[in-house]
């Protein structure tokens, strides 16, 4: 039986807490941390619906892809690819940028016949649109746009042949990147296709039945809407670079309607049908990582490192979505570059780290937290209903966060110990050491056995540890709040005042973690629809408009909420 201590009492225990350890102050400044932007990056890798909801990807990791793993590429020539040039990790994407513009449709299919060395650039870093190139602009060239070259969103190829540039003398294969999502799972490009690692497995003429001649395709971006204002003043150059996407006028609907887009032509119903199979295939596996890479997030570099403070001003009071590099100093650009030319000799040299899994380690935290977080944000809502019975609604919020912190706490040993004093603090006792708390042991659990193994970490798994012992922390500390105050309520006090205390600090909590896991549509979709959020640069035209495109105007905080997408001609 948990004892009732008076509200005085309570009021006096958070006033001590506050001044117990250094844990606490971190967690009274994880409003300002860059832990939850970090902490995203990592458990959202290769991941469809993080990278597209978080947008501006700033993380950069070394991987390797699997061993005979298919790939494709389409063409609209019988021609093999050149060197560098996309590869699709479904036909479903070859498809629907080839076929719909008309004429012959050629796709070539390649399997990898040894591991191959990658690096990922994360977010939405193969799309055109604002923040989405930042990363590797910033890697690439070593200064912000404001400082100068500019980002030139059309500029694939150029892009392509830079990172190319910069992978073959290191020994990397190929570039990741994420466009309409992993689950077509987007693209690769790879460097050199003369490499005994890529074998031509089939070289086939797809054109569908009916189609009819290739019709000119619109291929400058301000044609399009899109590219930099300096570019639309420019005649388009002599050697434009094929396109890549298949592009939509606004208005129109994929597959359907008044066609799909700029160049598209009247083809047969069974081409019209590509741009609908991206986006079922985009939402196979909208949270679960591409099967056929490894990435080491042990070498993972990101540009929300705290050493960074010349872009720290661009995430104040802003969500993942909006972040952006534009202000980083050339010394800070450049000395990302340095950092990830280390991690990559390092990759090479067979340099893993400490061998923790720190993926599995923040998908493990979302598993255990996130479901029951929206569960208690619902709690809390209906509690807060003037209806509501006080004392079934305490019970069931007592419970659910007590459920959460049980693996730390011990009430077996001290059966008359408060909420606070079994989460907060505890007396010392035979057989019970009273200077670790079980909201130390909650936030430290899964880390605090690499300070044994200091010489095996790299400094980004440094990072990494600190990133979620701090979103733990947090985690642990409002839970831990709500248990111990509900728990030590004295029967007969209001209860409403403190409903709404924690439902706000809910609610703060779960806007400072950003998690995509609670993203969903909210009905069930028919079996002729899909559940997808905006990808781009199919799904996101819905209903006629363009939500969150660049320029559009779009400040909707739901225009990347799931929906449902009919799959229908």
């Amino acid at each position: 039986m948990l004892r009732r201590r008076p509200l005085g009492f309570l009021l006096l225990a958070c006033n001590a807490l506050s001044q117990q350890t250094p844990l606490q102050s971190q967690v009274e400044a994880s409003t300002d941390s860059v832990a939850p932007f970090i902490f995203n990056g990592l458990s959202g890798l290769l991941t469809q619906w993080p990278n597209t909801v978080h947008g501006n990807g700033h993380s950069i990791v070394p991987g390797i892809l699997h061993p005979f793993t298919l790939l494709y590429h389409g063409r609209q020539d019988a021609k093999l690819p050149p060197s560098p040039e996309w590869l699709a990790w479904d036909p479903e994407m070859s498809f629907a940028i080839m076929v719909p513009r008309g004429g012959e449709t050629h796709l070539a299919t390649y399997r990898t016949m040894q591991p191959a060395n990658i690096v990922y650039f994360d977010g939405m870093s193969a799309a055109w649109g604002d923040g989405w190139l930042d990363s590797q602009h910033m890697f690439m060239y070593g200064v912000s746009p404001k400082d100068g070259k500019s980002t030139n969103w059309w500029d694939d190829y150029g892009r392509a042949a830079k990172l190319c540039d910069w992978a073959k003398p290191r020994d990397i294969d190929a570039i990741v990147r994420m466009n309409a999502g992993f689950q077509l799972r987007s693209e690769l490009i790879w460097c050199d296709f003369d490499s005994p690692k890529l074998q031509l497995v089939s070289h086939l003429n797809i054109t569908p039945p009916g189609t009819p001649e290739r019709l000119p395709f619109p291929r400058f971006p301000h044609l399009l809407g899109v590219g930099d204002e300096d570019d639309k003043d420019k005649e388009p150059p002599k050697q434009q670079p094929p396109w890549r996407g298949p592009g939509r006028e606004p208005g129109r609907r994929p597959g359907g309607g008044r066609g799909g887009g700029p160049g598209w032509s009247p083809v047969a119903e069974i081409a019209k049908t590509g741009n609908l199979e991206w986006v079922r295939a985009a939402s196979h596996r909208a949270a679960s990582p591409q099967p056929h890479l490894t990435l080491f997030p042990s070498l993972m570099v990101t540009y929300y490192h705290p050493r960074l403070e010349s872009v720290a001003a661009e995430r104040t009071n802003k969500s993942m979505t909006n972040h952006r590099l534009t202000s980083i100093s050339v010394a800070d650009a450049i000395s990302v570059v340095e950092e990830v030319n280390d991690v990559v000799e390092r990759f090479k040299a067979g340099d893993r780290g400490s061998g923790m899994d720190w993926t599995g380690t923040a998908l493990g935290i979302i598993e255990y937290w996130g479901d029951r977080i929206s569960h208690m944000h619902s709690l809390l809502l209906n509690a807060s209903e003037p209806d509501a019975n006080a004392t079934a609604s305490l019970l069931a919020i007592r419970t659910l966060a007590y459920t959460l912190l049980n693996p730390y706490m011990q009430p077996g040993i001290a059966p008359n110990a408060s909420g606070w004093e079994l989460f907060f603090g505890m007396p010392a006792v035979a057989g019970f050491d009273g200077t670790v708390t079980a909201w130390e042991r909650c936030t430290r659990q899964k880390t605090d056995f690499l300070s044994h193994l200091a010489d095996l970490r790299t400094t980004q798994e440094i990072l990494l540890q600190e990133t979620i012992e701090i979103v733990l922390g947090r985690l642990c500390y409002d839970f831990g709040m709500i248990f111990a105050q509900s728990s030590d309520l004295v029967e007969g006090n209001p209860v409403d005042p403190f409903i709404h205390q924690w439902r706000i600090r809910v609610e703060q909590l779960m806007q400072w973690l950003d998690w995509s896991v609670w993203l969903r549509c909210e009905d069930v979709c028919p079996r002729d629809h899909v559940c997808t959020t905006p990808v781009w640069p199919i799904a996101w035209y819905v209903g006629g408009r363009v939500p969150g495109f660049p320029g559009s105007g779009d400040t909707d905080p739901d225009r990347l909420k799931p929906r449902c997408i009919r799959m229908a001609v």
